[in-house]
């Protein structure tokens, strides 16, 4: 089945473009195009394989703090942020782990304190009250976590991925 499009022809100035509309977004000559930006970030368990980042080692269980970087864009405006925890985090006499999501080192201003503990857990932000507003230079990132019943150490499978959604200017 053919894709709608929309063919545009300018004789004044010999161009021909092709506006499509692709499964999730317009396209222009075959080519997706959209402000609207969707960054996946992933933090694992201690030594876990295949992540963006882990969480460390330690023999305690302070809250430990993930700087996933600048993913925002200078004047880009957040429009979600959200975790679905992948696969299980596990450790001897691990009970619960909990994690926010900020644009400040221990910061909540995207989701607040939420169990990422077992697999298909999802957080999302609080879109009546997330109002973080654009800033001009491009925007970090935090997650920070901590676990209950086990140290950091025991934390050893477990992977969650961080979704952060905006409009690029």
């Amino acid at each position: 089945m053919a894709k709608p499009f929309l063919y545009l022809f300018s004789k004044d100035y010999n161009v021909e473009h092709a506006l499509g509309a692709g499964p999730t977004q317009f396209t222009h000559k075959g080519i997706a195009c959209s402000n609207v930006k969707t960054v996946k970030k992933t933090i694992g368990g201690v030594g876990v394989a295949d992540c963006d980042f882990n969480f460390a080692t330690a023999a305690n269980t302070n809250e430990q703090v993930i700087d996933l970087g600048a993913i925002v864009p200078a004047k880009a405006r957040v429009l979600d942020v959200k975790t679905v925890t992948e696969v299980a985090f596990a450790g001897t006499s691990l009970s619960e782990l909990v994690m926010e999501t900020g644009n400040s080192s221990s910061g909540a201003q995207f989701i607040a304190s939420a169990t990422i503990m077992a697999a298909n857990a999802i957080t999302a932000a609080n879109l009546t009250t997330m109002n973080v507003a654009p800033a001009a230079a491009a925007s970090k990132v935090y997650c920070s976590a901590t676990p209950t019943g086990a140290n950091w150490a025991a934390v050893l499978a477990g992977r969650v991925a961080v979704y952060v959604t905006y409009i690029e200017v």
